[in-house]
């Protein structure tokens, strides 16, 4: 099996040659994924924001690849500081309602670049 990269337009990790996700066979790994705005390039002040920016950035990610949320099966979430791990059950109850079917989860807390607030990483598998 060949590895592809994705690559979307408006969205990725600035000069560096970094792609958005790699795939190989029916297994999808991203990079970080922020919460940037692939329209307008801007990243949102709040949490909240953000968090659903990274969620719509996965979804985009994830179509390109041919896949949904439903083939994910792990999130790791990194946040700059442990209050923010209400906003994180509150996307992630937003975008897995159903407790028989949400993938794995992990959260951290660690510090992040600039004006970043949260960022995720996806593993997904369609086969």
């Amino acid at each position: 099996m060949k590895q592809r990269s994705i690559y979307l337009d408006g969205l990725g990790h600035g000069s560096t040659p970094i792609p958005l996700a790699s795939v190989v066979g029916g297994l999808l790994i991203t990079s970080g994924v922020g919460g940037r705005s692939r329209k307008t390039g801007e990243l949102p002040d709040s949490i909240d924001r953000q968090l659903a920016g990274c969620m719509e950035n996965l979804i985009a990610i994830l179509a390109e690849a041919n896949q949904s949320l439903d083939n994910v099966v792990k999130l790791a979430f990194t946040v700059r500081d442990e209050a923010q791990r209400e906003a994180v059950n509150t996307v992630w109850m937003q975008h897995f309602p159903d407790a028989s079917h949400r993938p794995a989860r992990h959260v951290q807390v660690a510090p992040l670049r600039g004006k970043l607030l949260a960022q995720i990483e996806a593993t997904s598998f369609s086969g």
